[in-house]
C-alpha cells in the first residue's frame, strides 16, 4: 500500500532551500518558479514514493536542534586588495583558503554560465574568487548539499558558505553523519532576496 503524500511547507514559510529535492529518492521534488520567478518545491504524484524524508530533512518543518553559541567573533582581513574584492571583511578568502591548502573543498554561491546564482564548489584556491561578492538574488541548490555529504563521508574537510536557511538544510542533510569536526560553516546575513526574474 502506497504511503500518504507529502505536504510541503506552504509557499508563505518555504524558504526555497531546495532540502527536499536534494533528499527525495525518487527525484519526485522539482523547483518550480511561480508567476513572479520565485522557485518553489513541487511534488510529482506521480513519482513519490511517500516516505516523507522530504518533510523530515525540511528546516521549516523540522528544525535543526538550535545549538548554544559559545563565542561569536567579527573580523576583518588586513590584506587590503581581498578586502576591495569581497563583501563581508574578506574572511571567506581566508578561512577557504586555508581549508583548500589543508585538501579540503569549498562550497559557496557562484554565478553561472547563465547568469544564474548556483551553490558550487572548488578544489583550488584559484577559483574562490568565483564565490567573492554578494550576490543578491535566489540560489539554486545545484545538487551541493549531497557533493558535501559525500566529501565528508570520504574524509575531506568541508567549508560551506551559505545563508541561514541553506546552512540549516545541509545540516538536516546530514542528519547524524559523523563528520568529525571536518565540516565548517559560515553564515551570511540574509535579508531576503529578489525574484531572479528581476
Amino acid at each position: 500500500m502506497r504511503n500518504e503524500l507529502p505536504v510541503l511547507a506552504d509557499a508563505s514559510i518555504c524558504n526555497r532551500c531546495a532540502a527536499c529535492v536534494a533528499v527525495c529518492p525518487a527525484k519526485a521534488i522539482r523547483m518550480m518558479p511561480d508567476d513572479q520567478g520565485f522557485a518553489y518545491p513541487k511534488v510529482d504524484e506521480g513519482l513519490c514514493l511517500g516516505c516523507g524524508k522530504c518533510i523530515r530533512t525540511c528546516p521549516v518543518l523540522t528544525p535543526p536542534s538550535p545549538q548554544s553559541v559559545q563565542e561569536a567573533w567579527g573580523a576583518v582581513t588586513k590584506r587590503k586588495e581581498e578586502l576591495m574584492r569581497s563583501s563581508s571583511g574578506g574572511i571567506f578568502q581566508l578561512l577557504a583558503s586555508k581549508v583548500l591548502t589543508c585538501g579540503g573543498v569549498v562550497f559557496g554561491a557562484k554565478f553561472d554560465s547563465d547568469f544564474n546564482v548556483v551553490l558550487d564548489c572548488c578544489e583550488e584556491i584559484s577559483e574562490l574568487s568565483k564565490f567573492q561578492g554578494s550576490k543578491y538574488v535566489q540560489c539554486s541548490e545545484n545538487g551541493a548539499y549531497l557533493k558535501a555529504l559525500e566529501y565528508l563521508k570520504a574524509g575531506r574537510e568541508v567549508l560551506f558558505s551559505g545563508t541561514p536557511c541553506q546552512l540549516a538544510a545541509l545540516k538536516n542533510v546530514l542528519g547524524n553523519t559523523a563528520h568529525g569536526g571536518r565540516l565548517l560553516t559560515v553564515g551570511c546575513v540574509c535579508h531576503g532576496v529578489p525574484s531572479p526574474k528581476v
